[in-house]
């Protein structure tokens, strides 16, 4: 005789709904903390950049 599966767990919507109203703002959180990790990284560029355009006028 097969065994029975078991059965999914029910979820509500309304806890769906919350998982991604979660999920988001932890993306949206990383997605914050990259950009700041990038466009701190990139100062140095930017300013040697500034500089040498500000040469050669």
């Amino acid at each position: 005789m097969a065994e029975a599966s078991p059965a999914a767990p029910v979820v509500s919507p309304e806890l769906v709904a919350k998982i991604a109203d979660r999920v988001q703002a932890v993306l949206q959180e990383r997605m914050a903390l990259a950009l700041h990790s990038a466009l701190r990284d990139m100062r140095p560029l930017v300013h040697d950049a500034v500089i040498q355009a500000l040469k050669q006028r």
